[in-house]
């Protein structure tokens, strides 16, 4: 299964796999104070962008939108 992003910036259409935004929220949020509301917002940032941002708080510029 592939998703399709299209860069606006450049007009381009760029091809990548889904990712597992469980497994990949489940871990990243596994070390959180907060573990809940970690896990909220980087399941919906994942689902919006497919990215998982870095670390346990914050770092959403790392995702493309």
């Amino acid at each position: 299964m592939s998703w399709r992003y299209i860069c606006s910036a450049r007009h381009s259409t760029v091809e990548a796999k889904l990712i597992d935004c469980k497994g990949k929220c489940n871990y990243t949020c596994s070390k959180a104070s907060r573990h809940r509301m970690c896990i909220r917002a980087c399941n919906t940032c994942c689902s919006r962008c497919n990215c998982v941002p870095p670390g346990t708080s914050g770092n959403y510029e790392v995702c493309p939108c």
